[in-house]
């Protein structure tokens, strides 16, 4: 069987900038462990927030590139490639701040990770994405496992769909029995294709843990061959190219 390389479009992996990785080797040790385990395309996604200040953002990504440079003198990393995003928390300002270039996309391309709180209305995410949508900008959004008014509701997650949202959950979430509900609902979303990235959603060795494997395993044992392809690594390449999914 031909080796299924992955991609990770959501982790906290930057040492030091948020709650993930607080210093380099602790990001060097969570990048050996996404190798291990096939991923080789990462986006960097630390949480971002529409009043980032301009310091902030250089610290980003200043951080960004000495990790990038230090990945490269790995005897692990000649085969690994890392690119800049951030994972935004949604806010009526924005929109703004991205016309602004005072925050950043996914790797300089049209597509966005964003998030919401857990207990967010359907009407307000399905106003965020026509708002996002109408700007130009392609948004994904993360860990929609997590959006309680989303669960059972495919004729929602169609909708925002259509507006133009795609969809990110975390592989820990694949890892639940028949008997958990919200694994069950997650799984029926991969096998349906609203589901577009799986990622790791890792914030380094010591609070969730990069681990894609199993999830990434399902994902290629029961989903259509050619939609587990797209959700485990071609809608990842995608993105970096700033290609429509």
């Amino acid at each position: 069987m031909e080796q299924i390389y992955f991609f990770d479009i959501h982790c906290h992996l930057i040492p030091g900038v948020d709650d993930g990785a607080k210093d380099i080797e602790e990001s060097l040790a969570a990048l050996k462990e996404e190798h291990d385990q096939n991923v080789r395309w990462i986006i960097c996604t630390p949480h971002v927030t529409a009043d980032l200040t301009s310091q902030k953002a250089e610290n980003i990504k200043a951080s960004f590139d000495e990790l990038k440079d230090r990945l490269k003198k790995t005897d692990f990393g000649q085969d690994m490639e890392l690119y800049l995003g951030c994972e935004l928390m949604y806010s009526e300002s924005l929109a703004e701040r991205l016309e602004a270039g005072e925050i950043w996309t996914m790797s300089g391309t049209s597509y966005i990770l964003v998030e919401f709180l857990p207990s967010v209305s359907y009407e307000e995410l399905y106003r965020a994405v026509g708002k996002l949508s109408a700007k130009g900008y392609i948004p994904i959004l993360a860990h929609i496992e997590r959006y309680l008014c989303l669960y059972k509701r495919l004729d929602r997650i169609r909708d925002l769909q259509e507006s133009g949202a795609y969809f990110q959950v975390n592989a820990s979430s694949l890892k639940g029995g028949m008997l958990n509900k919200r694994t069950t609902f997650i799984k029926k979303l991969c096998k349906s294709g609203l589901v577009h990235f799986l990622a790791t959603d890792s914030h380094g060795m010591v609070y969730r843990q990069p681990d894609i494997k199993k999830g990434a395993e399902w994902v290629m044992h029961n989903c259509d061959s050619r939609l587990g392809q797209k959700i485990l690594y071609q809608n990842g390449i995608a993105v970096l190219n700033d290609n429509i999914i």
